[in-house]
């Protein structure tokens, strides 16, 4: 197959992926949010709920920045993959291991929330995934109900960590790379991640449509509430400070195959319209 052709392809798969959006689950990663639902400025303590797929519910609070006009609560939290653990970290294996580590913040986090971003419209019916704690019983995802999509969102439905301090932007985006696509939240339970602690956690995927973006959530059994994520995009009050994200983004052939696939369903499905 020629690059031209694979081009086109792609491009014919993407618009198909585009025309599934109506047919998206239902999954509601969190709570709608206000401009201050989910900062904590003082009483009362309003948060937002962040639903997981597999563990219920999770409160949100983070604190907005005392002083210093700066973000506040992104850095204890990183990724580290391939013998790396600072900068954009990206994997081409559709199945492997990545770390998360507590970068010597004084707080024990119980549990992690692993939010996952996938870059499509939609996602085929041969799509599957897995993601669990090494050691631990892997938690596969059900695509019709575990995801939902988010079609250029505002700062108050994007991904909910960004808005700790009244620096601007105010927001981030579902990912760092993009702002729409299937979303979901999944909590990695007991892993007791103490300062300078990690933990390591599996994935696998099979017929990912695009790149599949990992923001974590470290939550505080003595508060009660999640506090500190990783850092996915630069602060402006902050231009230094390292970014921690990783990825799962598929190899061009893969993703090749895969439109060609769903081209093929749609000529098919329109031949039997």
């Amino acid at each position: 197959m020629t690059v031209t052709r694979i081009v086109f392809v792609a491009l014919l798969a993407a618009t198909v992926l585009g025309t599934a959006a109506a047919a998206q689950a239902a999954f509601i990663p969190w709570d709608p949010l206000t401009s201050d639902s989910w900062i904590y400025v003082g009483a009362p303590q309003t948060r937002i709920k962040i639903h997981t797929v597999n563990a219920g519910d999770y409160e949100i609070g983070f604190d907005q920045a005392a002083t210093g006009n700066r973000s506040r609560g992104m850095n204890a939290l990183t990724f580290s993959y391939g013998g790396q653990s600072s900068g954009h970290l990206t994997a081409t294996d559709l199945a492997g291991t990545f770390g998360v580590t507590n970068g010597g913040n004084a707080r024990t986090f119980k549990d992690l929330l692993l939010l996952v971003a996938i870059d499509a419209a939609s996602l085929p019916a041969d799509f599957s995934m897995s993601l669990g704690v090494s050691g631990q019983a892997a938690y596969t995802f059900n695509t019709a109900g575990d995801f939902g999509f988010y079609d250029q969102p505002t700062w108050d439905t994007g991904r909910p960590s960004g808005y700790y301090s009244i620096t601007s932007p105010k927001r981030e985006g579902i990912a760092y790379g993009f702002e729409r696509g299937m979303v979901t939240v999944f909590a990695a339970q007991n892993v007791a991640l103490g300062p300078g602690g990690s933990t390591t956690l599996a994935y696998a995927f099979q017929h990912l449509p695009g790149r599949a973006v990992f923001s974590v959530y470290g939550y505080d059994a003595d508060i009660g509430w999640i506090y500190h994520t990783n850092r996915a995009v630069i602060d402006a009050k902050q231009p230094t400070a390292p970014l921690s994200t990783f990825e799962v983004a598929p190899e061009p052939a893969t993703l090749a195959l895969l439109a060609a696939g769903a081209a093929l369903m749609a000529g098919r499905m329109r031949r039997h319209a």
